[in-house]
C-alpha cells in the first residue's frame, strides 16, 4: 500500500506512539461495535486465495462471545501511528470471523482467527458442474463476485484476451477461478481495502523504487538476516503437453544469453513436463508456460530478515536488502519481491520486531525471461 513517506520515517526512526483498534460488523444486523484490541497481528503471503490472516485477542467482556460468533462476523483492524502533532491511520485489510476460543484462565481475553474476504470464495462451493466458455478472466471474475458477494467492491480487473471453450469444473469455485486466471496470466486476491483485486503477477522488471530498503545502517532496520540459494529447484526449459492430444506439445525456455540460468549455460537444459488438460490451445499452453518458467528460473534466492515493522508491507512488493559483500569488503544490495510478512500489533506502545521472507523470480543478475503475451 502507498505509505506517506514521513510516516515511513517516523517508522524507521522511532519515537513513534501507537494504537490498534479494531471495528466488528456483522452484514444485515445492527452490530458495529469498537473492540479492545489486547494482542494479536496479521500474517501476509503472496499464496493464491487467502493472502491475510488476522490472528487478535481481544478483552473479555459481557456478550462478545455471542458479537464475535463466527457467522459473517467482519473485523477491521487499524493502527493509528503518532509522532509529534502527526497522526496516521493504517488498516491492515478486511476480515471475516472463521474461529474463536476462550480460554478460562483468568486472564479474560477471547481469541478469534479471521481470513481475508477470499475465505467466501473458498467457502462456496458450486452447485452444479460448470462448463466455462468465453472470455477466461470475465469468466473468473464473474463466480469471485458470486461468492463475494455486492458489499465486496472491485478495486483492479486487468482484463485479457485468452479464452477458453468446453472446460468443465465441478465442485471447487476456487479451483475454477485459479486455473483460469492461470490461463490468462493473472491472479487474485482482497485488498486491504476489502476490495477485489484482479492483475498481473508482480515481476522486479521496470525499475522503481523499492517499498522498503532494509540495511543494517545506523539508520537502518535490519536486525538479523539470513541468505540462501539453491540450484536444485531450476527448471530452465518447460515442456507443455496436451492431456487429450489437442496440439503439440509446447516447448518455453530461458533463452536470455545473460541469464546464468539459460539453457546454454553451465547448467545445462532441465526440463519440466507439465500435462494440462485445462490449456485448449497452443497459445494457452505457452502461457502456462510461461507461468511457471517464471518461478522456476531463479537459482532459489531466498532472504529472510527481522527488521523494525513496515506496516504498509504487501505481499510481492519489492524490497531492496543490503548485505556486507563478500569478504567483508563494502556492501551488496540484491533486490527481492515479499513473499511473506507478519504485522505483529505493537505491545503497550512498542513495535515488535517484524518477520519477512524474500525471494526472487529472475535469476540474480539476469533479466527475466522475455515474456510477450499474445
Amino acid at each position: 500500500m502507498r505509505v506517506d513517506p514521513a510516516l515511513e520515517q517516523a517508522w524507521r526512526i522511532g519515537g513513534c506512539t501507537f494504537e490498534v483498534f479494531c471495528r466488528a460488523t456483522r452484514p444485515g444486523t445492527p452490530l458495529d461495535v469498537d473492540l479492545d484490541v489486547a494482542a494479536g497481528g496479521v500474517a501476509m503471503t503472496d499464496e493464491p486465495g487467502v493472502r491475510a490472516v488476522l490472528s487478535m485477542q481481544v478483552a473479555m467482556r459481557p456478550g462478545l462471545w455471542d458479537t464475535l460468533a463466527p457467522l459473517g462476523t467482519r473485523l477491521v483492524p487499524v493502527l493509528r501511528t503518532r509522532a509529534g502533532h502527526s497522526r496516521w491511520d493504517t488498516r491492515f485489510g478486511v476480515f471475516e470471523v472463521e474461529e474463536q476460543s476462550l480460554t478460562y484462565d483468568g486472564s479474560g481475553v477471547l481469541s478469534v482467527t479471521a481470513p481475508d474476504l477470499w475465505v467466501r470464495v473458498r467457502n462456496r462451493r458450486l452447485d452444479r458442474s460448470v462448463v466455462a466458455n468465453g472470455n477466461a478472466v470475465d469468466i473468473a471474475v464473474a463466480y469471485a463476485r458470486e461468492a463475494l458477494g455486492p458489499d465486496v467492491p472491485v478495486t483492479k480487473i486487468e482484463r485479457s484476451t485468452v479464452t477458453v471453450r468446453g472446460l468443465v469444473f465441478e465442485d471447487d469455485r476456487e479451483e475454477l477461478i485459479d486455473e483460469l486466471l492461470t490461463l490468462a496470466g493473472r491472479v487474485a486476491y482482497i485488498d486491504r481495502d476489502g476490495g477485489l483485486v484482479v492483475e498481473r503477477p508482480r515481476t522486479l522488471t521496470g525499475g522503481g523504487s523499492a517499498a522498503w530498503p532494509v540495511d543494517p545502517f545506523h539508520d537502518g532496520v535490519l536486525a538479523v538476516g539470513t541468505r540462501s540459494r539453491s540450484s536444485a529447484p531450476v527448471r530452465n526449459r518447460i515442456i507443455v503437453r496436451s492431456a487429450s492430444g489437442r496440439y503439440p506439445q509446447q516447448t518455453v525456455q530461458d533463452a536470455n544469453p545473460s541469464s546464468p540460468t539459460r539453457v546454454s549455460g553451465p547448467m545445462g537444459p532441465r526440463p519440466l513436463i507439465v500435462t494440462t488438460s485445462r490449456a485448449q490451445t497452443a497459445t494457452q499452453a505457452n502461457l502456462v508456460g510461461r507461468d511457471v518458467l517464471r518461478w522456476s528460473t531463479a537459482t532459489g534466492a531466498e532472504t529472510t530478515a527481522s527488521t523494525v515493522p513496515h506496516y504498509g508491507l504487501d505481499p510481492t512488493d519489492p524490497v531492496a536488502v543490503t548485505f556486507p559483500a563478500q569478504g567483508g569488503d563494502g556492501w551488496a544490495s540484491e533486490r527481492h519481491l515479499l513473499a511473506s510478512v507478519d504485522h505483529p500489533f505493537p505491545q503497550r506502545g512498542q513495535p515488535a520486531t517484524q518477520s519477512l521472507t524474500m525471494r526472487s523470480t529472475r535469476p540474480d543478475g539476469g533479466e527475466d525471461i522475455d515474456e510477450d503475451t499474445p
